[in-house]
Formats: structure tokens, C-alpha cells, sequence
């Protein structure tokens, strides 16, 4: 992600009847078409949620002979029923992270711990290695972080010289010149970013963009956490508490959790980086995780775990009518869930399948 994303575990729960608006793929009609549901990974949804992407981790000692050890999927319904699904090998040994272009029909994909990069156009469904690690020519060794936005792509990691010396962690904009030869343009040099101020922790981070990332800060000694944003190389207080925890921004608006004072209620709120206006959400003490923002912001869905931890109910908030949370999952199966880039359709991945819906 790449923004930081946790993924939930998939756990036992009470299974739900569909609503008109949902539906659901089951596990044997992936099995139908050849692919293991439980080994596979969510990668995202289309921006417009009319398609689903996803890597299966290879078991077939075969193919993994060939150096192959990922399937991408593209899954495609239609009439609320899995359609088409186009897949391809992608030649990596070892998994680091993926991304779906925000703009583009097109997925990246960092592997081989972090040495190599393969770009998949999701047209022609060809997998393309644009970057690999060679002895002696200089390069940037891809971490967890790989996202898209506006149609580029970014990874953090690090860059090395030829000789294999690191020269510092960064976030990196993957720039592909003439001939598709890959080129890696430094955008935010996070050492400095660590190590800006030596009194403080700096934990949590979600990436935007090439020029804005949000991020933690705590200061024991004042018993105070800082939610950051990093934006055209300048830090920026969103708003300081006695704890912060999950957050979820986009380019003009953030979505966090915050304690103000130690024995005071944990509070949830949206605050704009422009106008500071600030809503209110939902209510107090409910630890709501997992936040999904629209790319515009207009759009959040955050979710509740049970206290024994295998169910979920999931609510989302519309800028119109202030946020005003409204449930639209029940004690439903805790798993990994994607949210569009419009907001409008959610995928969430349970035992059984994966449940599809529209969020209204």
C-alpha cells in the first residue's frame, strides 16, 4: 500500500443474508475457474469499483520452478455475478507489495525483496519487468510502501550507489523515460523526515503523494502525540493529543482518532488542511479502525470489531450530510475490505467468498 494499511485476519462470525444491493462470489466458483481463494491477496478496487484486482500466492512446484511465485487476477462482474477474470504469472520469487494505477488500467508490482519491478497493463495482461537489480550499476531497493497517485506510482526505499552503499531512505517516484527504462526521482528524504526533531518518536505514516505524507510524532516527555503532515517539504500540525490512532488522509482532508487528554473520551474526527473546519464523527469511546477515505475526502467508511474480535460492523459518512455515520454492514465476517476510489463500492473478503456492495 502504497499508503501504511493493516489487514484484519479472516475470522469465524455469523454469516449475514445478502441485501438487493450485494452479492457474493463464492469460494467454489473461484475454485471452478482454477483459483485458490485462500491464497489470495487484495490488491484494489477500480476507482470506479467495476473491477477487482487481486495476486494468488502459487503453490504448484511447476510454476514456481520458472521463478514465478504470483498469479494477478482481474476480476470483472456483471449482472452482481463473477463475469470474466483475466490472469497472468508474474516472475517474481518473493512478494513486497503491489498497487492499482488510480487513473490508468494498470498495476505495479515490487518483488525479489525489493530488487526487482514489474509493470502488468491490465490490456494486453503482458507482465513487464522494468527494473532489476544488476551488480555494479546504481538503483533504489523497494520497502512495504508502493501506491499510486494521479496516475504515477511511488515506493519508499532506499538508494544505493554502485557499489551497493545505501545512501539514505527516501519515497521515490517511479518515472518510467523513453525505451521504459525506470527511473527513480527522490521526492521526500525520510531520514530527515525521522530525524527532524531528536526529541520526538516518529511513528505511523500514510503516504498521499510524492509531496504529502501524514504521519505520528509523539513527545514523551510532554506526554503529547502530533498528527503531521509532511506537504511540499514543509511539517504542518494537524492537531496534537495525548494519544492519536488510526488515520487516513487524502489530499485535502484527514480522518484520525484522538485522546485529547489521558482520561479523557476517545474522540474521532475530519479535518480539512485548507479551511480547518473540522467535523465531529460518530460517537465517543467506539473504537473505530480500518478507515477508508474517497480520493476527494467526500467519502469515509470506518469499522467496529466485536470485543471478541470476529465480526464487524462498518459504517460510512457522506460530506453532505456532515459525516453523519450510517451503518451499512451488520455483524458481518471480519476480513480485508477495499473501498473505490469514488466511494460507492466496497469488496470484503470472508470465508465464504468475496461479498460485494454498494455503499448508499
Amino acid at each position: 500500500m502504497g499508503k501504511t494499511i493493516a489487514w484484519m485476519g479472516l475470522l469465524l462470525s455469523i454469516l449475514n443474508a445478502l441485501s438487493a444491493q450485494d452479492w457474493l462470489v463464492t469460494k467454489e466458483e473461484f475454485a471452478k475457474r482454477g483459483i485458490n481463494y485462500n491464497a489470495l491477496q487484495l490488491v484494489n478496487l477500480s476507482p470506479q469499483g467495476d473491477y477487482l484486482t487481486a495476486t494468488e500466492l502459487v503453490n504448484d512446484v511447476k510454476i514456481k520452478a520458472k521463478g514465478v511465485t504470483q498469479i494477478l487476477h482481474v476480476f470483472r462482474c456483471k449482472d452482481k455475478k463473477l463475469d470474466k477474470v483475466d490472469s497472468v504469472q508474474i516472475p517474481i520469487t518473493q512478494m513486497v507489495n503491489s498497487a492499482l494505477s488510480d487513473t490508468r488500467n494498470e498495476v505495479w508490482i515490487t518483488g525479489d525483496y525489493g530488487n526487482r519491478y514489474v509493470r502488468v497493463n491490465l490490456g494486453d495482461m503482458k507482465p513487464e519487468i522494468v527494473f532489476d537489480y544488476h551488480k555494479g550499476i546504481s538503483g533504489f531497493k523497494a520497502q512495504a510502501f508502493l501506491f499510486a497517485y494521479k496516475g504515477e506510482f511511488f515506493s519508499t526505499g532506499w538508494f544505493y550507489d554502485k557499489d551497493q552503499y545505501t545512501l539514505g531512505d527516501a519515497l521515490a517516484k517511479l518515472e518510467l523515460s523513453k525505451g521504459d527504462k525506470l527511473k527513480f526521482v527522490k521526492k521526500i528524504d525520510l531520514d530527515k523526515l525521522y530525524n527532524a526533531d531528536a526529541s520526538a518518536n516518529v511513528t505511523t505514516f500514510y503516504y498521499v503523494s510524492g509531496d504529502l505524507v501524514y504521519f505520528n510524532m509523539i513527545k514523551p516527555r510532554e506526554k503529547t502525540t502530533y498528527l503531521m503532515a509532511y506537504k511540499n517539504q514543509e511539517r504542518i500540525v494537524v492537531d496534537q493529543a495525548y494519544s492519536l490512532g488510526a488515520f487516513i488522509g487524502t489530499e485535502s482532508r484527514v480522518f484520525y482518532t484522538a485522546k485529547k487528554e489521558e482520561k479523557g473520551p476517545l474522540q474521532h474526527f475530519i479535518k480539512d488542511l485548507q479551511t480547518k473546519k473540522t467535523w465531529k464523527i460518530g460517537e465517543d469511546n467506539i473504537p473505530y479502525t480500518y478507515p477508508f477515505m474517497s480520493v476527494k475526502g467526500d467519502v469515509l467508511v470506518v469499522v467496529a470489531i466485536s470485543r471478541n474480535l470476529n465480526a464487524i460492523d462498518a459504517f460510512f459518512g457522506d460530506e453532505k450530510d456532515n459525516y453523519r455515520l450510517k451503518r451499512f454492514l451488520k455483524k458481518e465476517q471480519a476480513g480485508p475490505m477495499k473501498l473505490s476510489g469514488n466511494g460507492k463500492v466496497y469488496v470484503l473478503m470472508r470465508q465464504d467468498g468475496l461479498k460485494y456492495g454498494e455503499i448508499k
